[in-house]
């Protein structure tokens, strides 16, 4: 089984990009690229989607080689105009897989687990890292970057360390 990781969002070296949401300066597509960069430490055999490909670009390359069997991971910083803290993970047919990593990354970084949610529970309907690869996949909206609580956690090195150590304690439980 292959470990393939993603952070959300991108840039481009053409000046094309996404850097998701930005709250008080940090950016989510740089602050999910320094929690993959720590997970592929953890697990140095995981392969990582280059941060410059759009969704499009990601889903089409990782189709190009991965199995049924592979575990897809996508890795997100969420945001709310509630009052909302904690982790979440997505599925579009595998509760449990996403139970796995919204418990393991919440108890890892002391955030509340707010536990899997079905694709279709999006504000776009359906999340195309988990309908659109041909791999077993999970999409982990890793904290609310909008709550002052879980930025200040994921803002320090120690807290993308420790999203990292749940990230990769969901894939030696998966």
């Amino acid at each position: 089984m292959k470990v393939i990781i993603s952070g959300g969002h991108f840039y481009k070296n053409e000046g094309s990009k996404d850097p998701g949401i930005t709250v008080n300066g940090y950016s989510e597509y740089e602050l999910c690229q320094k929690i993959v960069d720590e997970v592929v430490k953890l697990y140095p055999q995981a392969i990582k989607v280059p941060n410059s490909f759009t969704l499009r670009e990601k889903i089409d390359w990782v189709n190009s080689f991965a199995h049924k069997d592979d575990l897809l991971i996508e890795v997100h910083l969420n945001g709310s105009t509630a009052d909302k803290s904690g982790c979440e993970s997505y599925f579009s047919d595998n509760a449990y897989l996403a139970n796995i990593f919204s418990r393991n990354v919440s108890t890892s970084l002391g955030v509340p687990n707010l536990g899997a949610r079905h694709d279709s529970t999006t504000y776009v309907g359906s999340l195309g890292w988990l309908r659109q690869t041909n791999a077993q996949a999970v999409l982990v909206e890793i904290c609310y970057l909008t709550s002052p609580e879980d930025r200040l956690k994921i803002i320090m090195p120690s807290g993308q360390q420790k999203a990292a150590i749940g990230i990769k304690k969901a894939i030696d439980e998966h």
